[in-house]
């Protein structure tokens, strides 16, 4: 499978918490400022993060990547990394690594080796850190469904909020950034939970269909609204696999 054998590599250090540099994927998301989701699976250390950057391409990779995704608009684009230019996802974190090389996908490729990428290595420009965190096997699920709300500007995405297997990776753009919200904490990240629904819940497919919520800013009581736009991935069997 893709994710397994490709983007993201073979290794399995389930008993080790060592990191070995590896290749990674990412869904991208954003037409005006790109962000990056890393695609994450429990049972292999190298890629036990959820990680969430903001990132830039050069102009004209940018320019494809936009156009494609007009001419695609149900299509994930997945970004991965190239097998010359390996590396572990803590060195992102430390700084180490700002830049990669870089393949881009419409779609979901059945073999990155062999299917023609959108864009072929491609400088990838780390520009900051938004989300970093290591999974820990004691840490149990948020009493309600909590997720990761980010971006910069006009523009706003939530990211569930992965706890431990089973659990399920769902990426959502909003109709608008919330103005409730100040931008500094938008575009640093912040947590939002959905009172009325329940977070150990492995949902098989996307739990938030209304076109708005109400959603509680970092715990707090206070409820505020948000509108939902389009769902941009879902998955909850290659985050597992293995589990």
């Amino acid at each position: 499978m893709f994710y397994r054998t490709a983007i993201h590599g073979t290794h399995d250090h389930e008993q080790s918490p060592e990191n070995i540099p590896d290749l990674h994927g990412f869904v991208m998301m954003g037409t005006e400022e790109l962000f990056l989701d890393h695609l994450p699976m429990f049972h292999m250390e190298n890629h036990r993060y959820q990680v969430i950057l903001k990132a830039s391409l050069p102009p004209d990779a940018m320019n494809t990547y936009i156009e494609a995704s007009r001419q695609n608009p149900d299509k994930a684009f997945i970004l991965g990394n190239v097998q010359t230019n390996l590396f572990t996802l803590p060195q992102i974190e430390l700084g180490h690594i700002t830049s990669f090389a870089a393949d881009v996908f419409c779609g979901v490729p059945q073999d990155p080796a062999k299917d023609i990428p959108l864009i072929h290595n491609v400088t990838v420009t780390i520009e900051r850190v938004v989300h970093f965190r290591h999974f820990a096997e004691n840490m149990d699920y948020p009493q309600s469904l909590t997720y990761i709300l980010f971006g910069q500007g006009k523009n706003a995405y939530i990211s569930h909020y992965l706890s431990i297997a089973p659990d399920f990776h769902h990426i959502l753009e909003l109709a608008e950034a919330p103005d409730w919200l100040h931008p500094e904490l938008l575009e640093i990240g912040s947590l939002i939970n959905f009172p009325h629904l329940l977070g150990n819940t492995p949902f098989a497919e996307n739990p938030l269909t209304a076109p708005e919520y109400q959603v509680q800013f970092q715990g707090q009581t206070p409820l505020y609204s948000i509108r939902m736009g389009k769902s941009i991935w879902f998955d909850d069997e290659e985050i597992n696999h293995g589990m």
